[in-house]
């Protein structure tokens, strides 16, 4: 068996889909986990790289593939991480988007990823709003929102350290640009009477945006709101 995820590894750095897809569709891998407890989802996006994103060198259709085979898109691995974290580790790109609209969330994320997490949904929301209808939009902000409470309950200090400082590049400015888009997209749905479907995506949205990071370095000295693992906040 370690023969064959060594050649489905070697299919994806390739980008050989056709490769990939037939081999693990003869040896029904589609579900396979390694000793490791990495799905083949994992694998590609281990194998993501930021600074690709053409349609010809991107693992888009792999990632459609297995999503459309029902791989769990949330699943962890034996470190506790998801394909979406790393989809990280050299910065965000179209897969970890891909991933997003799909319901990814963070498992195991540190500091350095939720920063390229960040940047990536909040440039997208600035300067290419129209490539996403309104429920991958907020599929977007939540996924990137998720993922900040998740960091937020588990490293609160460097999380802190990183929010005070201000200006462009920083954290606190991507942050302010999603938050701003939470808001935005709330008043928008519920302003033009809102059918029951657009209601709900506007509670997702309140869900995951739970209070103002204003004063994040003070409220962090308080574990008593510091989200739970699942990202939710503790009165």
């Amino acid at each position: 068996m370690e023969d064959l995820w060594h050649k489905v590894t070697g299919f994806i750095m390739y980008h050989d889909f056709e490769g990939f897809r037939q081999l693990v569709e003869q040896e029904n891998m589609v579900q396979s986990k390694n000793e490791n407890d990495n799905t083949l989802l994992h694998l590609v996006g281990y194998s993501v790289n930021a600074q690709g994103g053409d349609e010809w060198d991107n693992y888009n259709s792999f990632i459609t593939y297995l999503l459309d085979k029902k791989v769990d898109v949330n699943a962890k691995n034996n470190k506790g991480e998801t394909a979406l974290d790393l989809s990280l580790r050299h910065g965000a790109s179209a897969e970890t988007k891909l991933l997003l609209i799909h319901g990814a969330q963070a498992g195991n994320m540190n500091i350095e990823q939720l920063s390229s997490l960040l940047f990536s949904v909040s440039y997208q929301l600035i300067d290419y709003p129209e490539d996403y209808n309104l429920n991958e939009k907020v599929k977007l902000i939540c996924g990137a929102l998720d993922a900040y409470n998740k960091v937020k309950s588990t490293y609160p200090e460097e999380l802190a350290e990183a929010f005070s400082r201000s200006g462009e590049g920083s954290i606190r400015e991507y942050k302010g640009i999603i938050d701003s888009h939470v808001h935005e997209l709330m008043q928008d749905i519920e302003s033009h009477s809102p059918t029951e479907e657009k209601l709900e995506l506007s509670e997702r949205l309140r869900t995951n945006f739970h209070f103002d990071d204003d004063n994040l370095v003070d409220q962090l000295g308080s574990t008593s709101i510091v989200g739970d693992p699942d990202g939710t906040v503790l009165d």
